[in-house]
């Protein structure tokens, strides 16, 4: 209905004031809305632009899609009469007329009869209860009355858009209160947008919209906002890296932290009179050797793994592909897996070479489909039976599900007694550092190149690896997208504090005849101090407050719709993988951003609030600050 694009507006009388600077509105079609503002702010200068009263310099004004610009007075007259109509403060009646009269004038610069324009009038003034009053002067009604003449005069044209300057500031509350309840009624009845300029606050609150106007500049409780947004930004941006961290480390898998693995591979040079590329194999004396010799670094529990074949799982109609490893009952402690149902491979499974499995919740949900319990049941690996004796909760991701035996009897079944293993897990002593492991991996590469006969500076014969150190940098990644998200955060957030010592600054300024008059009375400088730090502090606790309920409750919702979802990549080799969880942020870490956001409100109210206070008294009386 109404856009207004970059306004400006200046008058030149002696010197330059500057009104309007930079007005962007937008008005939407039978919207009721009031502007507010103090004195001087402008809002009479920008009504008289809207109504086609006054011109502007620079900037574009749009009414129902035509520009409204370098008008001539007959253009602007007629766009007037069609388009608009207004209703003013001091009701602005033509004092020899009669009611009737004042009604159709409008109606006569349309050039209708003078038959028809007063019977349309009357009929609008029926319609606001004042048909007995037709015949009577302005002078000869309260002023109730005499807005309601206006309100029928402004009415009669059926304008798309009706400006009202004060249309209560001549009235008594009851008066005021019976006024609004008509222009509401007219807005809705007749959907005609309605625009009024009031200084009254409960005014205000029965419009639809709120635009303030300040130092000619819109303010609809930006600073605030920017407030509210800087810390909902800080909370989501938060929430979004501890999402990232949790995926991350959901996948890094309960592996113990301080533990480590070394396998073989081949050999990059020629050394000892073998030539390269040679594959280097571990087996049990290795075991023994790390078991006995690096006692210091590593716990007794060492554990030799070995990955047999692929082959399919069957049980009953149903069959999976899976791989099949061998591993001993140490190796539950240091993989941290988790069980669902029955147990691990234990020492007796070991003793006796018992053909018992371990499976994983995949290879449970496919085989067993009716619901069965699968521990003790028997199932085919190919061509042997396993007793199944618990199911391990899947973590990671990867395209196959895994059975796990007992090491010794995978060596019988599969490997004709070679007792090589492909990798040897170990765990750290407590106490162990990051000095320690790293001359623990130079040691023990030292010594089983002397036992392979690969040169110990091949780093290809033997890989070692330890979680410690990858956990390290995998921290350190997040510690340095920690400080970015609080950087970004804080700049937010600064962005919002200055923001607020701007508009306290600006409210010193529009205040200073306050401010004298309350020195004037007997404040002191400091309760004029406190007085604008206390405003600046309600500001950002505030919008504060809200910017972190809605930050928590966003990342709470982002939580609660992922958990529900469950995993998108089931049935992929993906699946299980959790690239973004529990995206939420500890209360505390909110609480105290939260905190420091209203430290900084005091201190960015405090320079406004020092200057108001060194204000002499009769000059804040007189020239203000």
């Amino acid at each position: 209905m109404v856009v207004l694009e970059n306004i400006h507006k200046t008058y030149n009388n002696g010197s330059p004031l500057h009104v309007l600077k930079g007005i962007n509105l937008e008005i939407k079609e039978s919207e009721l809305l009031s502007i507010m503002g103090a004195s001087g702010s402008g809002k009479s200068t920008l009504l008289n632009i809207l109504g086609i009263l006054d011109d502007y310099d620079s900037g574009n004004y749009y009414l129902s899609g035509k520009l409204i610009k370098g008008m001539s007075e007959t253009e602007a007259a007629a766009t007037r009469n069609k388009m608009i109509g207004f209703i003013f403060q001091s009701f602005n009646l033509i004092s020899y007329k009669t009611a009737l009269e004042n009604v159709a004038l409008p109606l006569y610069y349309k050039g209708v009869s003078r038959k028809k324009r007063n019977a349309m009038a009357l009929e609008f003034l029926d319609r606001l209860g004042l048909k007995d009053w037709a015949d009577h002067k302005p002078n000869e009604m309260s002023g109730g009355q005499k807005q309601r003449v206006a309100i029928a005069r402004a009415l009669i044209t059926r304008p798309k858009l009706i400006l009202a300057d004060e249309p209560t500031g001549a009235l008594d509350s009851v008066t005021s209160q019976e006024v609004m309840d008509l222009l509401k009624k007219v807005n809705r009845d007749y959907g005609m947008t309605i625009v009024c300029v009031t200084h009254e606050k409960g005014i205000a609150l029965q419009t639809q919209r709120i635009i303030h106007i300040k130092d000619g500049r819109l303010r609809t409780f930006l600073t605030g906002f920017s407030v509210a947004w800087g810390i909902f930004m800080l909370v989501v941006l938060l929430g979004a890296g501890n999402g990232l961290m949790h995926g991350m480390l959901a996948n890094f898998g309960s592996m113990m932290v301080n533990s480590g693995q070394i396998w073989g591979g081949y050999t990059s040079v020629g050394y000892g009179g073998f030539d390269k590329y040679r594959w280097v194999t571990m087996d049990g004396k290795d075991l023994e050797i790390i078991r006995n010799e690096f006692s210091d670094y590593v716990t007794d529990n060492i554990c030799p793994q070995k990955y047999f074949t692929y082959d399919t799982a069957a049980f009953k109609t149903q069959t999976m592909e899976v791989s099949l490893r061998g591993v001993v009952p140490g190796y539950m402690a240091i993989s941290g897996s988790k069980l669902s149902k029955g147990r691990y491979i234990n020492d007796l499974d070991m003793q006796l070479k018992r053909k018992s499995c371990v499976i994983d919740e995949n290879l449970e949900k496919v085989l067993f489909q009716d619901g069965e319990d699968p521990v003790g049941k028997r199932i085919f690996i190919g061509k042997f039976t396993y007793t199944v004796v618990g199911v391990v909760k899947n973590e990671g991701y990867g395209a196959y599900s895994e059975v796990l035996v007992p090491f010794d009897t995978g060596v019988l079944l599969y490997s004709g007694g070679d007792s090589s293993v492909s990798n040897i897990v170990f765990e750290f002593r407590p106490g162990i550092g990051e000095k320690d492991v790293a001359l623990f991996e130079q040691l023990l590469r030292e010594r089983l190149s002397e036992r392979h006969g690969f040169s110990p500076d091949d780093v290809n014969a033997f890989y070692i690896s330890n979680n410690m150190q990858f956990y390290k940098e995998l921290m350190t990644v997040f510690r340095a997208l920690d400080i970015f998200i609080w950087m970004i955060g804080f700049g937010t957030l600064f962005a919002g504090i200055v923001g607020v010592s701007n508009i306290m600054l600006v409210s010193v300024r529009e205040r200073t005849t306050e401010i004298g008059i309350r020195k004037a009375l007997g404040a002191s400088p400091r309760s004029v101090v406190m007085m604008v730090i206390i405003e600046a502090i309600t500001i950002t606790a505030m919008f504060g407050y809200v910017g972190m309920c809605l930050g928590v409750g966003t990342m709470e919702a982002v939580n609660a719709y992922l958990v529900s979802r469950g995993d998108v990549y089931a049935g992929t080799i993906f699946e299980g993988a959790d690239i973004f969880k529990d995206p939420t942020v500890e209360i505390p870490i909110v609480f105290s951003a939260t905190i420091v956001l209203v430290i900084s409100g005091i201190i960015a109210g405090y320079i406004p609030a020092r200057r108001a206070a060194m204000v002499k008294t009769i000059d804040a009386l007189r020239d203000g600050i």
